[in-house]
């Protein structure tokens, strides 16, 4: 999404903060929810980009979900042990 926006506001300098506020109202009320994030997480495509797992919010969330998913403790151990 940060990447969206900067390219955003590189091709339209005067008129961005405009489409900034409907990405963000959008993003707050539909995408920015911890399965998304556990999904951006698990991603082949951002698993490799090391700030992925520098974010604590992130890596947060992405636990909050395997503990919500995990059947047994030892699924949730393991799990948790894999990401961490």
């Amino acid at each position: 999404m940060d990447k969206a926006k900067g390219k955003l506001k590189d091709e339209n300098p005067r008129a961005y903060r405009k489409w900034w506020e409907i990405i963000d109202e959008r993003w707050e009320m539909t995408l920015h929810h911890e399965l998304h994030v556990a999904r951006y997480f698990f991603n082949p495509r951002y698993q490799y980009n090391e700030s992925v797992h520098k974010d604590g919010e992130v890596l947060r969330w992405t636990i909050n979900v395997i503990e919500r998913m995990s059947r047994t403790m030892e699924e949730r151990i393991q799990a948790q042990a894999e990401v961490n």
